[in-house]
């Protein structure tokens, strides 16, 4: 687990799974657009939600519009973008927001407990915990066991505040 510094993120691709999450700035104020990055140095698979001030847990990425949940390494994704059908508009509770990044190696674990609430995005009704754990969940493949190879996760977050 890291609180995100662009500075302190490994670039190399033979290093463990490292992924970087950012906005152009930390603090937003009411009625402003906020726009995500994230960027791995390997090949990866994630799940981004936006946990609110409120303890509202909103799932970013994959979303209805959006399904694609594996990405390039070296490569910068924002959030949202084409395809996605929301917009990130600062509204009250007003607070500290954190974008938090579950990735892996591998395919992620399905949630359950998740509720849609439009826009193509679904809220996650558990705790964060329950979240990371069942993100963790490793899709199950038919392989010999002698060759399966050792799951890398990371999970990056990145804190912003709002306020009116």
């Amino acid at each position: 687990k890291a609180d995100n510094d662009s500075a302190t993120a490994v670039w190399d691709t033979d290093a463990p799974l490292t992924v970087k999450v950012w906005t152009p700035k930390k603090t937003y104020t009411e009625g402003e657009s906020i726009k995500i990055y994230i960027q791995g140095n390997r090949d990866f698979y994630a799940r981004i939600v936006d946990i609110t001030s409120s303890g509202e847990i909103i799932q970013l990425l994959p979303n209805d519009f959006r399904r694609t949940y594996f990405f390039e390494r070296e490569k910068v994704y924002k959030i949202p973008d084409k395809g996605d059908k929301f917009d990130l508009k600062v509204t009250a509770p007003f607070g500290q927001d954190s974008i938090v990044v579950y990735a892996s190696d591998v395919q992620l674990g399905e949630l359950r407990g998740m509720q849609y609430m439009g826009q193509g995005l679904r809220s996650f009704k558990g705790s964060r915990q329950a979240l990371a754990t069942q993100t963790r969940g490793i899709k199950v493949k038919s392989v010999e066991a002698a060759s399966v190879p050792a799951v890398e996760f990371y999970e990056a977050v990145w804190t912003i505040i709002t306020r009116k």
